[in-house]
């Protein structure tokens, strides 16, 4: 694994994630603002050099010129942030390119090692004048995508597409986070600690705060609300009394293109999305409410179908919980139901995700996510492999169970008459994988693609939100609130007032 040597610092990021993917683990040598990439195995030299990519391997007398200029050059050979951009990434193919050929590794996205390909794919799109062959070609060629991987970004991107052309720039859309699960699954590192199992009283007094943070900010703002999402955790651990204090404080303070009315199936129209993600937190009381505010998009989260599963991966609940569920929503008469489901959970092969995926569209599901197995720092899966001293780069190899498992979705779905309209990576997925959200054609998640995509302005309230004003153009600016929820209920005016001065 070598030792790497920057001719800019300015590349030190786009380095690092594409050596991260091949070997692992990289550290910043902050002396000389080298990489170091497990035990030094020869000296590579990283950068730009006479208006191209530069990458070289180094000799013992180059080294030690290197070492004695510290390497540490801190001019920016670009002539503007587009140009560094541009630079950045001709870097990054470049540098992908000499770690296949070093190491024999190959990955499904190649050199696209951001969260959303989406993005690679309207460029290309752009630049091929709007080719569906040659942008699937481009991808292929330059960026050396899997040629399946290549035509879901390219698939993906244009349903995107097609669906914020019902998204105006200038509405927004609504995040409202409900940090409380009844327990914390192995693979979580979205809800604290803190936020387990708490009581009835613990969780009224953070819905009174999220109902002045609210009321603070959209009496003020006064914006066009395109798309609710109330997010977790898990909102359903809220009672039927708190939901529907909060539901009735958020309807009437929000202007949405049905005007006064927020009762509407068409949510084409207006978005009003409740993540009921626990089977075994729905109710049908807590369904009730939500349908009379208007909810009509509804998110029952069972991740597999498998008992033995869901015991190993610490979700206290069952495959019969999740079948009454679906059944119940669908008898109060939610417009769509959305399901998630995550492929390379432990001890899991391609029959038993095949079986979930099967049973939950059965069960009637017009929207499926399937998301690859990440393993979050702070989660419990993490820890064990921490324990068991597993390196983190085998998270990386290539797993051709879990890309199996999302090739059976890609056809299943689409065979279901499901079409892809929401792509994106995260850090630590099994073999550099991707989540990918499924829906009839039209009928995707405006909130996923505006949030997930940074397409459209978010204003995010509650412990661990994340607002953010778009700009024409693909400017984004961001405010978070502060992750621990028992800290947000001290801090909650801090963050209103962070949002004020972030959209005036």
């Amino acid at each position: 694994m070598p030792h790497v040597f920057l001719t800019h610092q300015i590349f030190t990021y786009a380095a690092s994630d594409v050596l991260r993917l091949f070997f692992g683990k990289v550290t910043t040598v902050h002396e000389d603002g080298s990489l170091r990439v497990g035990d030094d195995d020869g000296v590579w030299l990283v950068g730009w050099r006479s208006n191209e990519p530069l990458i070289a391997d180094l000799v013992e007398d180059e080294i030690t010129k290197l070492e004695k200029e510290h390497n540490s050059a801190s001019d920016n050979p670009f002539a503007d942030e587009e140009e560094l951009r541009l630079g950045r990434r001709a870097l990054k193919i470049a540098l992908y390119n000499h770690c296949v050929a070093v190491t024999g590794k190959k990955f499904p996205w190649g050199s696209l090692t951001g969260i959303r390909p989406t993005l690679v794919a309207w460029e290309t799109w752009q630049q091929t004048g709007g080719s569906y062959d040659n942008s699937v070609a481009m991808l292929k060629e330059v960026y050396k995508v899997a040629p399946e991987k290549a035509i879901l970004a390219v698939d993906t991107m244009i349903e995107e597409e097609n669906l914020l052309a019902n998204f105006p720039e200038t509405d927004f859309g609504l995040y409202i986070g409900i940090p409380f699960c009844p327990t914390r699954c192995h693979y979580c590192s979205f809800t604290m600690p803190e936020g387990i199992g708490r009581s009835d009283a613990e969780m009224d007094r953070y819905v009174d705060v999220l109902c002045l943070e609210l009321e603070q900010v959209l009496s003020q703002l006064q914006p066009v609300v395109r798309t609710i999402y109330i997010g977790g955790g898990t909102p359903t651990s809220l009672n039927p009394n708190q939901l529907d204090r909060l539901m009735a404080t958020v309807t009437h303070l929000v202007k949405t293109p049905l005007n006064q009315s927020k009762q509407s199936d068409d949510y084409q129209i207006f978005e009003f999305c409740l993540e009921a993600g626990r089977p075994d937190t729905i109710t049908e009381d807590k369904l009730m409410v939500a349908k009379s505010y208007g909810v009509n998009r509804l998110c029952i989260n069972p991740q597999t179908m498998h008992d033995e599963t869901l015991e190993k991966i610490g979700r206290h609940h069952t495959v019969e919980q999740t079948i009454e569920a679906f059944e119940l929503a669908s008898q109060i008469g939610f417009a769509s139901i959305n399901t998630d489901l995550i492929a390379g959970l432990v001890d899991e092969d391609e029959t038993m995700f095949t079986e979930s995926l099967q049973r939950v569209l059965e069960l009637g599901a017009d929207s499926v996510t399937i998301h690859s197995l990440a393993l979050k720092r702070s989660s419990e899966m993490n820890r064990r492999r921490v324990e068991a001293g597993e390196a983190l780069s085998a998270i990386k190899r290539p797993d051709e169970v879990v890309a199996a498992m999302l090739e059976i979705g890609d056809e299943s779905c689409r065979s279901a008459g499901l079409v892809p309209y929401y792509l994106y990576r995260q850090k630590d997925g099994r073999g550099g994988l991707e989540n990918v959200g499924y829906a009839k054609s039209g009928c995707g998640s405006l909130y996923n693609i505006g949030m997930m995509g940074d397409r459209r302005s978010v204003l995010a309230f509650g412990s661990g939100g994340m607002s953010k004003r778009y700009f024409h153009g693909g400017l984004i600016h961001r405010s978070p609130n502060v992750k621990s929820y028992l800290q947000y209920l001290d801090r909650w005016q801090e963050m209103a007032e962070r949002k004020l001065k972030l959209f005036c």
